[in-house]
This record gives structure tokens, C-alpha cells and sequence, in this order.
């Protein structure tokens, strides 16, 4: 696990998968660190326009066949990019446990 402080010292691929951007308006994504969840808020039409400098290399070729599906990865050299441009919200564990028997 690597804290988020450090996240810049460590090799890690995040591989947001099946993203089908005609069945949604917004796309709610999160990174798990060791101290805290970072999540991140980018529209559809946004995903494969780049658009406010923050592009994600999104892939619409994730798969042979599958049109309208496509993929991005977060990684040290774009992690910068969601937290610049996407960036929605910091939870601490405890606030996920909070939220989650708030839900239950």
C-alpha cells in the first residue's frame, strides 16, 4: 500500500476498464492509498474530448468488437492530470466506514 503523500515515489497502473460513455453522464472513479481514497468526477462527453487541458488517453479500442467501450489508465505519469482536472473529493477511511453504515 502507498500513501498518498508518497504516491509520486512508487510504480503503480490503475486501469479503469469497460467504460461504455453512452450509458452515463458522469463517471465517479477512486483510487484506494494506504491513509485515504481519492475520488475523482469527469463528464462523458469530457472522457474522449480531453477538453480543459486534462486528458486522460482514453482507448475506445479497449477490445476487438466492442464499440462504444473504451478504457484509461491512472498512473504516475497521469495521476496529476485527474487530480488537477478531476479531482471531486479526499475520504478518509473512517468517513467511507461513516458513509457506508449511514447507507446500510
Amino acid at each position: 500500500m502507498v500513501s498518498f503523500a508518497n504516491w509520486k515515489d512508487h510504480r503503480f497502473d490503475c486501469n479503469i476498464q469497460q467504460v461504455k460513455r453512452a450509458e452515463f453522464d458522469v463517471l465517479y472513479y477512486g483510487l484506494f492509498f494506504s491513509d485515504c481514497i481519492q475520488i475523482f468526477r469527469i463528464e462523458s462527453s469530457i472522457i474522449k474530448e480531453n477538453r480543459h487541458g486534462g486528458r486522460i488517453f482514453y482507448s475506445d479500442f479497449q477490445h476487438k468488437g466492442n464499440a462504444g467501450e473504451g478504457q484509461f489508465h491512472i498512473n504516475p505519469s497521469t495521476l496529476q492530470i485527474h487530480l488537477d482536472f478531476y479531482h471531486y473529493k479526499m475520504l478518509t477511511y473512517d468517513e467511507l466506514h461513516k458513509l457506508l453504515l449511514e447507507a446500510g
